[in-house]
């Protein structure tokens, strides 16, 4: 939403302002993020393409593509968060799953992983999570989507863990 929306940094022009200043003062910049796989962080006409698969894909692709050669933006950001929070946030995984050739519905990752490898080679790729305390990180579950994503084909999978910090964790207790 944050791309396609006027908000988090206004409109796609002032992101790319915004990726400029960084750049100018020698600061990479890492994407945040090209798939936010749960509806209610996707742009908004994703949920009503769920009865479409191909549609859905296509809209998934066109969005990835649209961000990663956007002026300003292509060859600037080479670092992606590709998937955010994919252990919970499910519902391009879930309106996948049980289609030919996704048993699991999280095969799409794959594909979009060897996407953004096709559109931009060289791009250093990352599936981010939130919280190091997560009950998704913590039973093992973020591990096994990772897990299975390599085991499918996916290359160069980075793993990226951002925090939410409501209140201070001393380091001993955050594992």
């Amino acid at each position: 939403k944050a791309w396609e929306g006027n908000y988090a940094g206004g409109s796609k022009a002032n992101k790319v302002d915004i990726v400029k200043w960084f750049t100018d003062r020698n600061i990479v910049v890492r994407g945040h993020t090209l798939l936010w796989p749960g509806w209610g962080n996707s742009p908004t006409d994703l949920q009503g393409l769920a009865g479409n698969l191909p549609a859905l894909k296509t809209r998934i692709f066109n969005h990835i593509d649209e961000m990663l050669n956007y002026p300003g933006m292509k060859n600037i950001i080479t670092d992606w968060d590709v998937l955010n929070e994919f252990t919970g946030n499910t519902s391009i995984a879930n309106a996948f799953k049980g289609s030919t050739g996704y048993p699991t519905g999280r095969e799409i990752y794959t594909e979009i992983f060897n996407y953004v490898d096709q559109i931009a080679p060289g791009t250093k790729k990352y599936v981010n999570e939130a919280h190091l305390t997560n009950i998704y990180v913590k039973e093992n579950l973020f591990k096994n989507y990772v897990k299975q994503m390599v085991d499918e084909g996916s290359k160069g999978v980075n793993v990226g863990f951002q925090a939410h910090f409501r209140y201070m964790i001393p380091p001993e207790h955050s594992g």
